[in-house]
């Protein structure tokens, strides 16, 4: 079978491991790899344990590529590295700021030769700002990101982690960028189709499932940086406090459930959403419950759900607290993926979209409070659509919490229940990790439906918020 980057060739001049593990990256994917090394060879070949004529990290980071030496100080070397280009895709450096251009075969150089090629600079603290001149070397970056500070044992000297991991990270990062900006330029003519979505098994691996009981997951240099605010608290303290900042009370947040729950049940069946059926598993046993046996009905929304039913139910966080399971998104299991296509795939396939994208946006919001970035991403995608409020005929919002729902509507002073009007989370459940792409799916069926012209989808958790408008 194919290999999705057969056909493109990368330019590898870099050093050490971030630049030329990136290459690796793109290699491994069929990447027609060229290794460009000054002619004493690249300065890994002599470090380390020793195999062969090099040592092991210089084949760690090398070993699906081709090479060749040049000077590229040269003249004649940079003309021979200059006529690569032309025939390349991507080429990959990790040097010192202005060390490309000053040999004659920085980016306006390789620009030049071709105007196609993806350029891509993998340095530690960025071309710009006031340390874009610093060299970062591995354990450099270690100890500014806090990581030797999360390693080792408590009251023990900071520890450097055994692998390069920044660097190998910073390379990963790299070679995906270069990835996305070149597979679909080079094999499709500039990101004509792509495919976005995203998928979570709640039922099976719920939130926090990867935690060590009792440890830190952001490590104590994050806890030092919130501690006078009072730490970083779970999403669902954060919904306790949001109801208090609103003065919502638990009628009112469970009412908000119970609409939710009422519009699914009213909306029944939607063209956007496929049931698959699943076989029902016994987690004690581990084990299909009967050979055969399937689910093909989801057991939300629940149409006879009332207010009197919610009240019942007890506090998760807080013991007067106003948050419970009743008004709290359910877990679920779910996938979405949305096709998004220039104007011109659409011409060529001959079909016709659902919806246009006007205007996107992601924001980073207080992390403590979680959800406020709902609000922030709404403006600044309805601002980037050239947009208002007023213009809007659709709205698709999260629901991890009622209370997320009254926040932002008051936030951005809306009416209560303009959001949803197919009910929505707190109903059907939100798969974490496929919410967004749902919403917007949602959005644009709605819209082809006859459900307006233009709309909005929002959602926020964690201090980030992220929206998008849609029009026909």
């Amino acid at each position: 079978m194919p290999r999705p980057l057969e056909g493109v060739r990368v330019l590898d001049t870099g050093i050490s491991t971030a630049g030329p593990y990136a290459a690796r990256l793109l290699g491994d994917l069929g990447a027609d790899v060229i290794k460009v090394e000054p002619l004493a060879g690249e300065n890994t070949r002599g470090l380390g344990l020793r195999y062969g004529d090099a040592g092991y990290l210089y084949h760690v980071n090398n070993y699906n590529k081709r090479s060749v030496a040049l000077m590229l100080q040269h003249p004649r070397g940079r003309d021979l590295f200059l006529e690569l280009v032309a025939k390349s895709d991507v080429v990959i450096e990790n040097f010192a700021i202005g060390t490309m251009d000053k040999w004659g075969v920085g980016y306006a150089a390789c620009r030049e030769a071709n105007p196609a090629i993806i350029y891509c600079s993998v340095k530690g603290f960025g071309e710009s700002g006031p340390w874009a001149g610093l060299r970062a070397f591995d354990t450099v970056t270690q100890a500014l990101c806090g990581l030797m500070y999360s390693t080792g044992k408590p009251g023990d000297p900071p520890l450097k982690a055994g692998p390069s991991v920044c660097d190998l990270m910073g390379a990963a990062v790299s070679s995906m960028a270069a990835l996305e900006a070149g597979v679909h330029a080079v094999a499709s003519g500039a990101c004509e189709l792509v495919v976005a979505g995203g998928v979570d098994v709640m039922s099976t691996t719920p939130h926090g499932a990867t935690l060590v009981p009792g440890a830190m997951p952001f490590g104590p240099g994050v806890a030092d940086r919130y501690r006078d605010a009072g730490g970083l608290i779970p999403a669902g303290v954060a919904a306790e406090r949001l109801a208090v900042e609103l003065g919502l009370d638990r009628a009112a947040l469970d009412a908000v459930a119970v609409r939710s729950h009422a519009r699914a049940a009213v909306a029944g069946a939607r063209p956007e959403v496929l049931r698959v059926p699943v076989r029902v598993l016994d987690r004690d046993r581990g084990e299909v419950v009967s050979p055969g046996t399937s689910i093909n009905r989801d057991q939300l929304p629940r149409a006879d759900l009332t207010a009197e039913e919610l009240a019942a139910n007890q506090p998760l966080f807080e013991p007067d607290g106003v948050i419970t399971a009743g008004n709290v998104a359910p877990a679920a299991d779910g996938a979405a993926v949305v096709l998004i296509g220039s104007e011109t795939a659409a011409e060529r396939l001959a079909h016709a979209p659902l919806a246009t994208i006007a205007g996107v946006a992601v924001t980073g919001a207080d992390p403590i409070g979680h959800f406020a970035g709902a609000a922030s991403a709404a403006t600044k995608a309805l601002g980037s659509a050239e947009r208002s409020l007023d213009d809007l005929d659709r709205i698709e919002l999260a629901e991890p919490f009622a209370a997320v729902v009254a926040g932002w509507e008051v936030a951005l002073g809306v009416e209560p229940g303009t959001a949803n009007p197919q009910g929505g989370g707190l109903a059907t459940g939100e798969p974490t990790g496929a919410v967004g792409a749902i919403l917007v799916a949602s959005l644009a069926y709605a819209l082809a439906a006859g459900a307006g012209s233009c709309g909005l989808a929002v959602v926020a958790g964690g201090g980030l918020g992220g929206a998008v408008v849609l029009r026909t």
